[in-house]
């Protein structure tokens, strides 16, 4: 019933709860003869009926029952409301009305009593007025707080109203210190609740990319960094994951290659008959390995600056060196310290006259596998490769292999195909994996040198990349190279 009576009054008269709090622990703390529960109960004349405000209940009866009387007068003039207001405080909408009143207003109580009663009363009165003060006081300067943040606010602000209150500026401040809201608050209102600063327009920012003013003005924003190095086409390079490797620790490979073999095997004829005889033709061959470099200078400041700047140096020429070294086992000229490719060191052969490409393909294929060297893969120019996998019949202008939506794989008379530009359009490999072999003699690595030139005055890091390889065709008979007519 306590609280119910305090949520009451700070709720509905907007009574500060502190005070309402204040009343209830001098109840709590008064004499024994208030009665338990924070409130003294009243007498309820005979006449009232259930819920019934009475006003006549609250005019004094017996000499003691003034003392209600006087607390509410009190009571009023500490809240600064009328006595019905503090009346409505102490009597909260309940079937027992619980009042400030003397323990002795009792009809049956005897005459002798009251005055010890009037003195006990007078002495409540007295603790509640103190107490009341004390709250007040206290609410005062929470207020008064209150004032001096919004002043605070007031002087701090960036930006002014104006416009709608007779031309002049309103300031953050001015327009809470005036609010309705606020004015509740100092009549005893538990809180201000939201105050709306509907004529207060802060200036927009902007970012000053996205500023439309001349000269422009905002914010300039940092933009976010994507890591890596772009603009640099990588294709796949699927020939380095085929071609047979075979490890060195020399900067040479020396082998014995047969030239134009002919198998002179023959049944002997009869007993004592000269047996066929074979002729070799050798030579002594060597491949040399090339180094395949590439050197790029940065400073240390962008290097330590920039925390995916190396990364990325060293994954682009891990593919920069691979790329030149697949380039070369195609087509590398043998000239100086280059790579003799494919298209120097392999047969030169000649497509079948009148024939589609790829059915000169499948010929130039039959051919190797008749003459031992079954054909693991072959080497075809993208743009090649994409002409005949978009050839459509003439009866039903249908694809001959394939779709654009479901196109075949590079695969050709059932032959993988490593599609390079490196080859020539109008030229095919067809190669043996036991008749060549890519020479390993250092993988590509990625190094960093301060110690070079004038790196350490001028504060530089030189980057070197490099591999060694080289590729040896031991038998031109198993690496072709078809020309297609």
């Amino acid at each position: 019933m306590e609280t119910q009576v305090m949520r009451y009054a700070s709720t509905v008269l907007a009574i500060p709860y502190e005070i309402i709090d204040t009343i209830g622990k001098l109840q709590s703390n008064s004499p024994p003869r208030v009665m338990p529960g924070g409130f003294f109960r009243a007498r309820i004349p005979a006449t009232a009926k259930a819920g019934q405000r009475d006003a006549d209940w609250w005019k004094p009866e017996r000499p003691g029952d003034g003392a209600c009387v006087m607390l509410v007068s009190k009571l009023a003039g500490k809240i600064g409301r009328s006595e019905d207001q503090a009346r409505t405080l102490l009597t909260p909408p309940a079937r027992c009305w619980p009042v400030f009143v003397c323990g002795n207003c009792n009809s049956n109580r005897k005459e002798k009593n009251m005055s010890t009663t009037t003195v006990q009363t007078e002495q409540l009165i007295k603790a509640v007025e103190t107490s009341l003060d004390d709250a007040v006081n206290r609410y005062e300067d929470r207020l008064d707080g209150l004032d001096a943040k919004f002043q605070e606010f007031e002087q701090n602000a960036l930006t002014k109203v104006t416009g709608k209150h007779y031309g002049a500026p309103r300031t953050p401040g001015d327009i809470v210190s005036k609010s309705e809201r606020l004015a509740q608050l100092k009549d005893g209102q538990k809180t201000t609740g939201r105050i709306t600063l509907d004529d207060f327009n802060v200036k927009t920012l902007t970012s000053l990319q996205g500023s439309t003013a001349s000269p422009e003005a905002g914010i300039d924003v940092i933009p976010s960094e994507a890591a890596g190095l772009f603009g640099i086409g990588r294709r796949n390079l699927s020939l380095l994951d085929v071609i047979p490797r075979v490890a060195t620790a020399s900067n040479a490979v020396r082998y014995t290659r047969v030239n134009n073999f002919s198998n002179a095997a023959a049944v002997q004829a009869g007993e004592g008959a000269t047996k066929a005889e074979q002729t070799l033709d050798v030579e002594s061959k060597e491949a040399q390995i090339a180094t395949v470099a590439v050197i790029q200078k940065v400073s240390r400041q962008v290097m330590d600056d920039v925390g995916w700047l190396q990364g990325a140096l060293n994954n682009l020429f891990q593919y920069t060196l691979r790329a030149k070294l697949e380039a070369e086992l195609i087509a590398g000229n043998g000239s100086g310290f280059n790579i003799s490719g494919f298209t120097q060191e392999g047969q030169a052969v000649g497509g079948s006259s009148g024939l589609e490409h790829p059915d000169q393909i499948g010929d130039a294929i039959a051919d190797m596998q008749s003459d031992g060297y079954p054909v693991d893969y072959l080497i075809v120019n993208p743009s090649d490769f994409q002409t005949w996998r978009r050839e459509r019949s003439s009866s039903d202008n249908l694809y001959v292999s394939g779709s654009w939506a479901q196109p075949n794989p590079p695969v050709l008379w059932n032959v993988p195909a490593i599609l390079s530009p490196s080859i020539s359009s109008g030229s095919v490999v067809l190669a043996n994996n036991g008749a060549h072999a890519l020479l390993d003699r250092q993988a590509p690595t990625v190094e960093m040198f301060e110690q070079d030139g004038t790196n350490v005055e001028e504060n530089l890091i030189s980057i070197r990349a490099e591999l060694r390889a080289g590729l040896a065709v031991m038998d031109q008979a198993g690496v072709r190279v078809l020309s297609l007519v």
